[in-house]
C-alpha cells in the first residue's frame, strides 16, 4: 500500500507539473537579423548632394549591329546630379570632375567592367549638358559648370554605350566617380 501512495504521489507531482508548465511563459529566444549601415559626410561646402550621388543609370538594351563599328553609340540615356541647401552667398558656381577606368582602345570612353557574360568592344561614353564629352581623368569640365542658385540645383549629363570595334553580345557595366569643386 506504501508503495502504492508513493506512486500516486509521483504522478500526482509529475502531473501537476507538467500543468503548471503549459501555463508557463515561453522563453524568449533572439535571433540575429541582419545589420544597417548608416552612411553619411559632413562637407564644408556651398552645397550637399542629394540621394543621386550614388545611382544606377540603366542604358537598356541595344542591338549587336547598333554597335558594329568603331564610334557608334547607343541612345543617350539622361541622368542628373542634384545639390541641395544651396547657399549662392558662400560659392557662386560649381563644376564637377569625373574619373573612372577608361577603355584601352578609347580613353574617351569608360571601360566595360570585364567577366563572365560580358559585351567586348563597348564602353561607356559621358557628355555634358553642352552636348561634349566629359573627360575621365578627374579634370573639372568646364561645360558642366553651373550657377548655383540658393537651394536646389540639378546639373544634367548623358550615358551612351560606345563601341571601340564590332561589340560582342552581353553585359555593359561601367562605374566612375566623381567631385564637384564650388567656385
Amino acid at each position: 500500500m506504501k508503495k502504492s501512495y508513493i506512486a500516486s504521489s509521483l504522478t500526482a507531482i509529475a502531473l501537476l507539473l507538467s500543468v503548471s508548465s503549459a501555463f508557463a511563459e515561453t522563453t524568449p529566444v533572439s535571433v540575429a537579423g541582419g545589420t544597417i549601415n548608416f552612411k553619411g559626410k559632413v562637407v564644408n561646402a556651398a552645397c550637399a548632394v542629394d540621394g543621386s550621388g550614388d545611382q544606377d543609370v540603366s542604358l537598356g538594351q541595344v542591338k549587336q549591329t547598333d554597335l558594329a563599328a568603331t564610334g557608334d553609340t547607343s541612345a543617350p540615356v539622361e541622368f542628373s546630379i542634384k545639390l541641395v541647401d544651396c547657399d549662392s552667398s558662400v560659392m557662386k558656381s560649381a563644376s564637377f570632375g569625373f574619373s573612372g577606368v577608361t577603355d584601352s582602345a578609347d580613353p574617351t570612353a569608360l571601360a566595360n567592367i570585364t567577366g563572365p557574360g560580358a559585351a567586348t568592344y563597348v564602353g561607356v561614353i559621358l557628355k555634358d549638358a553642352t552636348g561634349a564629352t566629359v573627360p575621365l581623368d578627374g579634370t573639372f569640365d568646364a561645360g558642366s559648370k553651373i550657377t548655383l542658385q540658393d537651394g536646389e540645383n540639378s546639373a544634367a549629363f548623358t550615358a551612351a554605350m560606345i563601341a571601340s570595334g564590332k561589340a560582342t553580345p552581353g553585359d555593359v557595366t561601367a562605374t566612375v566617380n566623381f567631385n564637384i569643386q564650388y567656385e
